[in-house]
């Protein structure tokens, strides 16, 4: 079996543009999409909120505890038998308090794992004085093996909590308050002034044309933001036939791979 053959090479493209083609996220904020940056999808943001470690951690805890925004949030048990967050302060170890929740997806089906960690800072407010403030070092990850892109679950899974608090200072600035860790969770929108500093690059969703091996990827729904990577359609049929010369073979081949494809599109949607 040559892999690098032409033909199964344009039948696997049009096999995942398919795939993508009838699901996507179309949630508020489902615009940063990640596609492997932890090996899984995934996102890693640092948020700085003008508000002392406890008091962020306070009402963190109780939006967590009370099912967040959407009401889809679970706090955890943390080691130390408390819920939600610990409280660190008595180490010295910089991070004042660390925390877990685990939001669940719409379907109900499948679970992210978000996790913070609290330190205080100091910054600079409109009059130059230092005035205390939080960085929240917050990263989310779907559980699930094999959730490859994630089509913006895992931002949204952080920004929609953090913005739903009604903080002092008011309302988040995202341009200013929040910084991408690395190449996680990129913007999908490649006007933003974050494409340089979210670095992205081979893999995303953008379609900048910015590297020759970027290839499309599975798109998950919007009430299954993991679904296509999760439960992807059965291999390819006769992929040993697709290496010979036989024209009709290989017609037939790929319309059994496109029947497969929109049997799966229709499944997913029930």
């Amino acid at each position: 079996m040559k892999f690098g053959s032409p033909t199964i090479i344009v039948q696997a493209v049009v096999y995942l543009l398919l795939l993508s083609s009838c699901e996507g996220c179309t949630l508020d904020g489902c615009d940063h999409p990640d596609c492997g940056s932890c090996g899984n999808s995934c996102c890693s943001l640092l948020i700085t909120v003008k508000e002392s470690t406890e008091s962020v951690m306070n009402q963190l805890n109780k939006s967590i505890t009370e099912g967040g925004p959407d009401n889809l949030y679970i706090p955890m048990m943390t080691a130390g038998g408390t819920l939600t967050f610990s409280d660190l302060r008595q180490y010295g170890l910089g991070a004042d308090f660390n925390g877990q929740a685990v939001h669940t997806t719409l379907n109900g089906k499948y679970n992210d794992t978000v996790n913070f960690s609290l330190s205080p800072t100091t910054i600079l407010d409109k009059n130059n004085n230092n005035i205390n403030a939080t960085v929240i070092a917050a990263f989310s990850i779907s559980e699930i093996a094999g959730a490859y892109c994630d089509s913006g679950q895992n931002y949204w899974n952080i920004l929609q909590l953090v913005q739903g608090i009604q903080w002092e200072s008011g309302t988040l600035d995202v341009d200013q308050q929040v910084e991408h860790v690395g190449n996680s969770c990129p913007t999908n929108n490649t006007s933003s002034k974050d494409k340089n500093k979210d670095g992205i690059g081979i893999g995303d969703d953008d379609n900048d044309n910015d590297s020759a091996t970027e290839v499309p990827v599975p798109a998950p729904s919007p009430t299954d933001p993991q679904a296509s990577v999760v439960d992807p359609a059965p291999p390819l049929a006769g992929v040993e036939d697709l290496t010979n010369d036989n024209s009709s073979a290989s017609s037939t081949n790929f319309l059994s791979v496109v029947g497969v494809v929109v049997m799966a599109c229709i499944v997913a949607l029930l």
